[in-house]
């Protein structure tokens, strides 16, 4: 224990034997510096205070080498260590000087050997623990050790004379000279004012300075790599002052980075002072610095991790306004980046728990275990972007209204048009649309009272801003979103906030500065400025509303609950514009494990989950709805739903209970899965308790299975991909083989022979109400949606279209029709939901169907979900507002054909309470050629003065008894 630095006694030990032997040494150099000629001291011992205290000390010397002795396994190998030489050349003379009354400095200078265990003593004691420093402490000690070393020899040599003189011919030098010496002499420099006189110093130095020059030349690469090692990413950050950070991290990669940053940074925001901290463990690669030095000032970087207490404190986590974590979407282990991300948001919740932790995770079931960490509170801010239940969302979505999936993403992210469009063409109208975003901001007090139709008329007249959704009060104070409210019930309130559509934060700003009083004659929306009532109203405050009023700051908005058993829940649904089928229709079950079908049986009651969102039914077993080509003849297949998954046996769980429950929460269309019957038997266990789907193992390259699931009457074919695209490929463009192949394949199928396929007559089909014609109509061409990896395969999904390879997705032509989609664009939700922290909330309320934080907790549990009746709460909970797709012709919309938008928002809008958010046009209206196709592109929130056509489409958020 005594030699151990394991024990305290041991610590102290080895401390008081290093202060020692740097006195002892101290003491050789004074002595050597006094005697100039000479290398012995007669003064007598009672009267040398400096031998005295150097016997005290080599007495200690001398104990500690008995312990060294009886603590050695080895006692041969023991003689010969380098510190037990020490011992033999400094402690006998220490005592000979006692009984002779006189010194001898000799080898005495071997003392400062010790100097090379200050590292091992700094680490005994913990004062450093650095790899670097530790290293850097090891060379500089050596260097000094043999430099003392040098110069103790040279001074003995020197001083004394050659023996074979009869030491007659000493070289009377100090020893700070010789310091002097040894060290031009390391650096071979050598001025020449200082030579070696005696044969014994010249025999000396010329060894020593071969043995100093490579000991020094060994050290100068590790030196130099010590040096240049400290990266300039391994400080800490220093926040100014007024200043707010945000910490960005998990995958910090150029791409992700790039991606968040122009959506974070973006010219739309108004809150765009905010510095991103990125920390990661790697360093940024030459891609990477150029991108910091692009945005320097705005984004700095830290090597290190936030699992590490010490880098959250270098990165000033607990002053930060929230924490991002990223997660890597192209792993070829989805659970385990979860679980690293779960893992980070588990160490800053111990840093900081009030810190706001923003999360992004890759599948959909991982998102109970953020309920188990204590501190995660969504009260605070608190978010995850689950990208498997987003994208699954948003696929479906576009199976009931197509497009929904464009529109809803280029909504959520920022994003600014194109200079080079030209004019007259849709693209120029599909980018205006693709510009807007959504903003939620506070209402002036000109707005307290209104019922919220006439707050919409006026930000959408006087405003040049679209209200579709505010914040609502219960009668126990709980606020909830409520979108597009029926009846007049909803007023606005003193500090309530709504949520609008528009290009930038400075045109929702309007809202806020609108005064009735003073505005009233203002016929352009730009002219609305500051007035004097709206700065008294600042300088008073406004409950909830901060005296510095910035609606981009998260901390000053409310938090509002989704969908819960306390409050109200969202009120909004998704449906396709055709009649909804209920359960009374025939539904088929099985008899046996071949796929063999009983006779249909009536269900005369409606089953929902327990937090009645989603229809529901008991358990099927999975051989009970397996199809094979002969028994799926037997099924009634129309307007139904063909979903393509490409799946290995092993490839991981894509999350398809995400994609059903969005369809169930109010259509009872059939779903056909094509796959791999491994991977479709493992995805079963989540979607065995809803109604009316269907497996159908097999290749989905197979044309027999396509047209046994007749995919040329299904109302949308989505095609998936779950394979790892890691695993075997690197080329990026072959990363999406298999769902381009599908598409062009599905694309290349003919069903009906001699069918006119112009887009004439397919209106003329659509405008009939005969069923025969509307039938021919589904075997035109397959509607198909497919989910793309790489952004830049877009451009394989369609061969007429002349996208560009450098193009952004976002612009494409498949993507702006709606006919493709990609994980990629949901990346902006970020830095969407930083911004706004209720914008996840309005989000899964659009997207998911409702998914409520109930369910969250059920799947946390590990429960199933249990089937109820249809109860009195239920059926009110469910009257919502529902997205829908209507067409120009339906009877609410047609006395405005032929009108502009801005006259049917108006009129549908206050005669039914439709809300349109955007149309559905067919691109080649554009042209002024014969229409040849029929692509349609997606243009949200046009201008009033754009001009409908007959054969439009449009986006609407329709009342319950409106859409009922």
């Amino acid at each position: 224990d005594l030699i151990s630095a394991q024990s305290v006694s041991g610590r102290i030990l080895a401390v008081l034997v290093f202060v020692l032997s740097i006195s002892s040494a101290g003491i050789y150099i004074i002595e050597a510096n006094q005697l100039i000629g000479f290398t012995e001291n007669c003064t007598p011992w009672s009267r040398n205070a400096l031998s005295q205290a150097d016997l005290a000390f080599n007495t200690v010397f001398l104990l500690f080498f008995c312990i060294r002795f009886l603590a050695a396994q080895d006692k041969f190998w023991f003689w010969l260590e380098l510190y037990s030489v020490v011992d033999y050349c400094t402690v006998p003379p220490a005592f000979v000087s006692l009984c002779l009354s006189q010194s001898w400095l000799g080898l005495r200078f071997m003392r400062s050997l010790r100097v090379m265990t200050l590292p091992d003593v700094l680490q005994s004691v913990s004062a450093v623990k650095s790899g670097a420093i530790i290293r850097s402490l090891q060379m500089i000690t050596i260097f000094l050790s043999v430099w003392l070393i040098g110069a103790g020899v040279t001074h003995l040599f020197e001083n004394t004379g050659d023996p074979q003189s009869d030491y007659s011919n000493p070289n009377p030098i100090s020893f700070g000279d010789c310091l002097y010496f040894t060290i031009v002499t390391m650096s071979t420099v050598g001025f020449g004012d200082i030579s070696p006189k005696t044969s014994w110093g010249k025999f000396f130095i010329s060894i020593y300075i071969m043995f100093a020059l490579g000991i020094f030349a060994s050290f100068i690469p590790e030196i130099a790599e010590i040096i240049t090692s400290r990266s300039p990413y391994a400080g800490s950050y220093k926040k100014e002052h007024g200043r707010k950070h945000v910490i960005v991290c998990g995958a910090v990669t150029f791409d992700s980075i790039e991606s968040f940053l122009s959506d974070f940074l973006h010219e739309d925001r108004q809150e765009t002072d905010v510095e991103v901290v990125c920390i990661n463990k790697k360093e940024p690669n030459l891609e990477f610095q150029g991108l910091l030095k692009r945005n320097f000032g705005r984004v700095v970087y830290f090597t290190g991790t936030v699992l590490s207490p010490a880098d959250c404190q270098r990165v000033d986590l607990e002053s930060a306004s929230a924490v991002i974590v990223l997660g890597n979407k192209h792993t070829e282990d989805p659970d385990a980046e979860d679980a690293s991300n779960i893992m980070r948001v588990i160490s800053i919740k111990n840093a900081s728990p009030t810190t706001r932790c923003i999360i992004q995770l890759l599948q959909y079931h991982n998102k109970g275990y953020l309920l188990n960490i204590p501190n995660w509170d969504w009260r605070f801010g608190d978010e995850c972007v689950c990208l498997a239940e987003l994208k699954q969302g948003f696929l479906a979505q576009s199976c009931l209204a197509p497009g929904f999936s464009t529109l809803m993403a280029n909504l959520f992210s920022t994003r600014a048009m194109c200079k080079s469009v030209r004019a007259n063409t849709w693209e120029k109208d599909y980018q205006i649309g693709s510009a807007m975003e959504i903003y939620s901001e506070y209402f002036s007090d000109s707005f307290v009272g209104m019922p919220f139709q006439d707050a919409v008329e006026v930000s959408f007249n006087k405003l040049g801003i679209l209200l579709f959704a505010m914040e609502d009060k219960s009668d126990d104070g709980d606020r909830f979103l409520s979108i597009n409210p029926s009846g007049r019930d909803t007023v606005i309130y003193h500090g309530c906030h709504g949520f609008f559509i528009a290009d930038s934060q400075e045109e929702v700003r309007r809202a806020y500065l609108y005064c009735r009083k003073c505005h009233s004659d203002v016929t352009e929306p730009k002219q609305i400025k500051a007035c004097s009532c709206t700065r008294a109203e600042d300088s008073a405050g406004a409950p909830g509303v901060d005296s510095g009023h910035c609606c981009g700051e998260t901390h000053e908005l409310t938090r509002l609950r989704g969908n819960s058993a306390n409050v109200r829940r969202p009120e909004i649904q998704v449906v396709s514009n055709k009649a909804l089928a209920t359960l009374k229709e025939a539904e088929f079950g099985s008899e046996d494990n071949f796929g063999e079908f009983v006779e249909p049986r009536k269900e005369s009651v409606e089953y929902f989950d327990l937090t009645g969102m989603f229809h529901w039914c008991p358990d099927k077993n999975f051989e009970d709805v397996m199809l094979t080509p002969n028994s799926v003849a037997r099924l009634d297949l129309r307007q139904h739903y063909v979903v393509i998954v490409f799946a290995d046996s092993d490839s991981p769980l894509i999350g398809l209970r995400s994609f059903v429950m969005p369809l169930r929460a109010s259509n009872f269309r059939q779903f056909v899965f094509i796959g791999n019957l491994d991977f479709l038997q493992r995805e079963w266990g989540s979607l065995k308790n809803f109604p009316k789907i269907y497996m159908f193992p097999g290749s989905p390259m197979n044309r027999v299975i396509l047209r046994s699931a007749k995919i040329n009457l299904c109302d949308m074919c989505v095609i998936l991909s779950a394979k790892s695209r890691w695993k075997d490929q690197v080329d990026p463009y072959l990363m999406d083989k298999e769902v381009v192949l599908c598409t062009l394949n599905i694309k290349a199928m003919s069903f009906a022979e001699g069918l006119d396929t112009s887009v004439q007559a397919q209106l003329q089909a659509f405008q009939s109400k005969d069923a025969k014609s509307k039938s021919l109509l589904a075997k035109v061409a397959v509607p198909i949606l497919t989910e793309i990896f790489v952004g830049k395969n877009i451009q394989f999904l369609d061969q007429e279209d002349d996208d560009a390879d450098e193009e952004e997705i976002y612009n494409s032509q498949p993507y702006a029709c709606g006919n493709a989609f990609t994980a990629g664009v949901l990346d902006s939700l970020m830095s969407t939901v930083f911004h706004n922290m209720n914008a996840m909330t309005l989000i899964r309320t659009l997207v998911t169907g409702g998914a409520t934080p109930e369910m969250e907790v059920l799947m946390a549990e590990g429960l199933n979900l249990d089937g109820t009746e249809e109860t009195p709460e239920i059926q009110a909970n469910r009257h919502r507002c529902r997205a829908m797709q209507l067409s120009m012709l339906d009877p609410r919309l047609r006395p405005h054909e032929q009108g502009t938008f801005g006259d049917l928002f108006t009129g549908v809008f206050k005669s039914h309470g439709i809300l349109p958010l955007g149309v559905y046009r067919y691109r080649d209206s554009y042209s002024t050629v014969e229409l040849q196709t029929t692509k349609r592109v997606v243009i949200t929130n046009p201008g009033s003065g754009f001009r409908l056509l007959n054969s439009d489409m449009l986006f609407c958020l329709v009342p319950f008894q409106q859409s009922s």
